[in-house]
């Protein structure tokens, strides 16, 4: 809600009632290893949409909104541009209004299993920019069921087959033997960098360190060394970056890549730019055919426990013992913990704390959990983490400046 008003009330229609089914085929030969037939993807959904603006001038001409849908679990990016008539995978046109939630949370939000008001307000649906624009979407209920039958069609020969697999490619343990290969060769950027980095990537999970502070340098699957700074990434994401498909900054700033600890010194990562991919990928043939290291499974990362929910705890028991400290902030702060993921409700107008985003906070705070126990801990300021890119602010910034005294709490 915004102003007490709902603003995404049929931001995401059902479009349809039952899983489409193509209309059958004259009976053929069969193909060795066909496919049972397939229901529908997100895709054969905006490339349903697609053709429903190509064919429908008029609603082009009524909503005039470019919205952009951010999918996750597989991560996917779509942009329904309903000024110019058109949706395409990726950032096509700027978008007037954003929307992210998962892929899967998409689908059942298409099909009618899930209500769009519930997924917004417990965070599973984020919208941001236009928001108001979200209502023009209404339109995606006139789109006929035959279009996302059609799109099936052209995906999979008459809806049959999956989507193919992708294009094998290097897996990112050929990737840290590449690094391996250069930080070997210069063994001088140690004593550059002076810096331990660690990758956590996901799907599947793996940890590699590269550290670039002791002498010679040394690249390895797990935490080897307690890293300066962390950047966590799925892997699909981290081989796009390292083979330029993707942006760092973009990544950074849509929260699929994540940084934590020293964030300022994941600049000093630019000598990465600098690796030749021809020689790296003879440097990465040469080690294996030697046997040198994993390629594809590095080890786990350890699991962590998260610092937030006793801080939390913490937290309470401080505005228990003393409700008027909370006077002094005077405000609704909306905590969004990363790694482990958790959101938070700070009423420090009236002195309560609880699980879950606030439903109109005047700030809004973004922080790993690991930054959040350093600021506990006085390890760290709010000003401090701010200035160095660990902590986020949105909203009232003036409420930020007025959360020094949470440090103080978390402390006591």
């Amino acid at each position: 809600k915004e102003r007490d008003e709902v603003v995404i009330s049929n931001a995401a229609i059902e479009l349809y009632s039952e899983i489409p089914k193509p209309k059958k085929k004259a009976p053929a030969a069969k193909a060795e290893g066909a496919a049972a037939p397939s229901v529908p993807v997100s895709a054969d959904i905006f490339h349903a949409i697609g053709t429903f603006l190509a064919d429908n001038s008029a609603t082009v001409e009524k909503v005039q909104k470019v919205f952009q849908f951010q999918l996750t679990g597989p991560d996917s990016v779509w942009t329904v541009d309903a000024k110019g008539g058109a949706v395409g995978e990726g950032e096509t046109q700027k978008p007037d209004c954003t929307l992210a939630l998962s892929d899967g949370d998409f689908m059942d939000m298409c099909t009618g299993k899930a209500d769009p008001m519930k997924l917004f307000s417990t965070g599973k649906l984020k919208i941001s920019g236009d928001i108001m624009a979200s209502q023009k979407l209404s339109f995606l209920k006139k789109i006929e069921p035959q279009r996302v039958a059609d799109a099936m069609k052209a995906r999979g020969g008459g809806g049959g087959g999956a989507a193919p697999a992708k294009p094998s490619g290097p897996l990112s343990g050929d990737v840290f033997l590449g690094i391996k290969a250069h930080v070997a060769h210069h063994p001088e950027l140690a004593e550059k960098i002076q810096k331990v980095f660690q990758f956590q990537l996901t799907d599947p999970d793996s940890v590699w360190t590269i550290d670039v502070k002791t002498p010679g340098g040394a690249v390895a699957p797990g935490e080897t060394v307690k890293p300066d700074c962390t950047l966590v990434i799925a892997e699909s994401d981290f081989l796009d970056l390292t083979s330029g498909k993707a942006d760092a900054m973009k990544l950074f700033s849509t929260g699929k890549l994540k940084i934590s600890g020293d964030v300022m010194a994941s600049q000093r990562l630019s000598f990465l730019s600098k690796i030749d991919p021809a020689w790296a990928r003879e440097q990465v043939a040469k080690m294996k055919a030697e046997g040198a290291a994993p390629t594809a499974a590095a080890a786990p990362k350890a699991s962590r426990e998260a610092e937030t929910p006793a801080l939390i705890a913490a937290l309470k028991a401080a505005l228990e013992k003393n409700p008027g400290l909370a006077k002094e902030v005077d405000a609704v702060v909306e905590l969004r913990v990363a790694n482990p993921d958790s959101g938070w409700t700070l009423d420090l107008k009236n002195g309560s704390v609880n699980e879950g985003l606030a439903d109109k906070p005047d700030c809004t705070l973004t922080v790993a959990d690991e930054d959040l126990g350093a600021l506990a801990r006085g390890r760290a300021t709010l000003e401090e983490m701010f200035r160095r890119g660990q902590l986020r602010v949105d909203g009232d910034v003036a409420v930020a400046k007025r959360l020094g005294l949470l440090g103080k709490l978390l402390e006591g």
